[in-house]
């Protein structure tokens, strides 16, 4: 696991490198003051040294005196120079390289050369020194002098051997010191290159990919949410790199859903603006525009363009009613430009129960309809009708915008018959006066002539001229004629069409008529939704009770139908049928 987190960890390695490379400095430094310390005083202790071998001939040269001298001097000078090289061999500069130093060849050399002075010269110059300082100058003996000069100075050679041995003890453990501190600097040399190269490869590890996710940064910082870092390993970069990647693929997917949401709101907006500026357009046209078929025509065609619908109309009606009345329609998908409905079945389906709904298609080819009711305050006028090509592409604003257009073709329709309403009242009023006018006039004149004939031939005398009783027999016939033409046209005059309306009036009439005849009149109004303007009410009525008067007077009939009928354009259809005598000439 180490291996592994060494291998892919960036950190890791820059920690091992610079633990590297600061255990290398604390073992050169450390080494170097060790060794510096151990080989200090070396040079004193060699020098030291190299003085026992000049002290030591000193000591030989001091044994031979010269020339008319005492041999009591060179025991003297002998005494002082033996002193001065014990002092020598157990000096400090020694002693502490011998302390710093527990080398196995210097000590061995040292204690061979203290044993050697120990053991052999120095009891021979002591004697040498006690037998050249008597007290009795006759005791003392030459040869016996002689004999000790003569063993120590044999002994010199060998002993100043010993000494180049400590010497040369001292030169080796100094140099190998030397040696050791050179061989521990190359250790830390090289260790030191390895570290560096070492570093040198974490430095492309770390370079390349850190100058990539620096040219990926500035990218996703323009807005390129696209670039990816491509560092495939798996330490601190390649994790960084990857999280950078996770980033910016949340950044674009987030952006994304930001340019969508934009774009859905700027379609909402538009969809909206265009919904008001239809809706606005719908307003103005149906309040200030004549409200026909042209106008509302072309509303429903803009409506259509707007959501999408191939086609669309409007039919008046209310649910129940067998057959509607097209008030306006554009070219619908699966049924002819003039014909919109193909049985009267399609206008209960159509209007259904009084609410939005879909109906499905009859044919293959076929669209689906949308029906929205046209009402207004619970009171249903028609409904809008929109083909479309599949029931899932009408949306709920569509939905929306279909019922707030039906809404204002409501408002219209109701002021529309509020004005027919004004309007007929007014025709009314104005028969009214035409009924009071003749009525005052010439109803009067025609009463106050009969009234002159009736005194004409009461003054007449019974057996008077034949012709003049006829003439004024036929001339009272016209009176009366005359007299129920007018009261026909005075009632015609008075006709009004109260709150039933024109089928209230209708139903007024045929009563009216049965109850001046035996005849068994029946009524077959089938003029359902169909628009008609107050004068066309008005003359429908007076053409039936004209066609009645006649079938009651002349056709000697028993039964008689009066059939009314509109089609879904508008066109009216009278029919009045009785079983009477016929016109005459006619089979």
């Amino acid at each position: 696991m180490f291996n592994s987190k060494l291998i892919h960890s960036l950190q890791a390695r820059l920690g091992l490198a610079m633990a590297a490379i600061l255990a290398l400095a604390i073992v050169s430094i450390g080494s170097s003051v060790i060794i510096t310390q151990t080989a200090k005083g070396f040079a004193a202790a060699i020098n030291q040294a190299g003085t026992l071998r000049m002290q030591s001939y000193r000591i030989v040269a001091s044994l031979v005196p010269a020339a008319g001298e005492e041999v009591l001097s060179p025991g003297v000078r002998t005494r002082s120079l033996v002193s001065e090289f014990r002092d020598r061999l157990a000096s400090d500069r020694i002693q502490s390289v011998m302390q710093k130093n527990p080398s196995l060849p210097v000590q061995d050399s040292y204690r061979l050369l203290v044993e050697r002075w120990e053991s052999v010269l120095a009891p021979l110059i002591s004697e040498y020194i006690s037998q050249a300082l008597a007290a009795e100058p006759s005791r003392l003996s030459p040869d016996r002098l002689t004999n000790l000069r003569q063993a120590y100075i044999a002994e010199v050679d060998p002993f100043v051997d010993v000494i180049h041995q400590f010497v040369r003890a001292l030169e080796v453990e100094a140099e190998s010191k030397i040696e050791r501190l050179q061989l521990i600097q190359l250790i830390v040399l090289i260790l030191t290159l390895v570290v560096v190269v070492v570093l040198l490869f974490v430095r492309r590890d770390l370079h390349r990919p850190m100058r990539e996710l620096l040219a990926t940064a500035g990218a996703v910082r323009h807005g390129d949410f696209s670039v990816r870092c491509s560092h495939p390993r798996d330490d601190e970069l390649g994790q960084l790199g990857a999280a950078f990647n996770l980033m910016a693929a949340d950044l674009s997917h987030t952006y994304e859903e930001l340019e969508e949401r934009v774009a859905r709101k700027t379609a909402d907006l538009e969809r909206s603006n265009r919904s008001l500026e239809l809706l606005y357009t719908v307003s103005r046209r149906l309040s200030v525009e004549t409200f026909d078929e042209k106008v509302l025509s072309q509303l429903v065609d803009e409506v259509g363009r707007l959501i999408g619908a191939r086609g669309g109309a409007i039919c008046l009606g209310q649910p129940g009613d067998e057959q509607a009345f097209r008030l306006a329609t554009t070219a619908l998908s699966d049924l002819p430009a003039d014909d919109l409905c193909i049985e009267s079945s399609d206008c209960v389906r159509c209007f259904g129960d009084g609410n939005a709904h879909m109906i499905k298609p009859q044919s293959e080819n076929g669209a689906y309809r949308y029906s929205t009711p046209v009402a207004d305050k619970g009171e249903q006028y028609g409904v809008l009708l929109m083909d479309i090509d599949e029931a899932s592409s009408l949306e709920e604003w569509h939905k929306r915008l279909l019922d707030t257009v039906a809404y204002h073709i409501s408002l219209a329709i109701q002021r529309e018959q509020q004005l027919s309403q004004n309007r007929k009242l007014a025709l009314m009023e104005e028969r009214s006066v035409i009924a009071r006018e003749l009525h005052d006039s010439l109803a009067q004149t025609l009463s106050y002539l009969k009234i002159q004939v009736s005194l004409l031939r009461n003054a007449l005398p019974q057996a008077g001229d034949e012709k003049s009783i006829e003439i004024l027999e036929r001339l009272h016939s016209g009176l009366n004629s005359a007299y129920g033409e007018l009261r026909e046209l005075l009632t015609t005059f008075r006709l009004r069409l109260g709150e039933g309306g024109f089928e209230a009036a209708l139903e007024q009439t045929v009563e009216d008529f049965r109850k001046r005849g035996e005849i068994n009149l029946v009524l077959e109004n089938r003029i359902g939704n169909c628009r008609l303007s107050p004068n066309a009410e008005i003359n429908l009525v007076q053409i039936i009770r004209e066609a009645l008067s006649n079938v009651v007077r002349h056709s000697d009939a028993n039964e008689a139908c009066v059939s009314i009928d509109c089609d879904h354009e508008g066109r009216v259809t009278l029919l009045i049928e009785d079983d009477g005598v016929g016109m005459p000439g006619v089979a």
